[in-house]
């Protein structure tokens, strides 16, 4: 058995666990895969928060149709409300990501800009292995 620990959610606690060798040794496999790209996309507003207000809802829904899609895995507003943060995968070039996130309401209104950072994903943890 191999000893390993795991990070509580929190990241506040490491508890020891056992896991046998071979189980060890798959979990590691599914880490190392072949790569797929992977784009983290920041916003930063560029009008007021009365405006970023008003559209918050329809931006929303933009979000959802590509969560349904499977393009998006995350999004959120940053720390401190200055912007927000989207991660996207699904299999997309970045022309196509391009294309999708003119398709913003925040884009569509001049109300955020828009820097993209593209990766290619090649260890990553188990839960996010089935991930396309």
């Amino acid at each position: 058995m191999d000893r390993r620990t795991i990070l509580c959610a929190s990241g506040a606690l490491l508890l020891p666990t056992l896991v046998p060798k071979a189980q060890a040794r798959e979990q590691l496999k599914s880490r190392h895969i072949k790569g797929h790209n992977m784009y983290i996309v920041e916003l930063t507003y560029q009008r007021p928060m009365e405006a970023i207000e008003a559209q918050l809802q329809a931006h929303r829904r933009f979000l959802d149709k590509y969560y349904e899609r499977g393009v998006l895995l995350a999004s959120g507003p940053k720390n401190p409300r200055d912007g927000g943060v989207i991660i996207a995968g699904g299999h997309v070039s970045r022309a196509e990501l391009d294309a999708i996130l003119a398709e913003d309401p925040f884009h569509q209104h001049a109300l955020a800009s828009y820097r993209v950072i593209e990766f290619n994903a090649v260890k990553m943890s188990a839960a996010m292995a089935n991930v396309q």
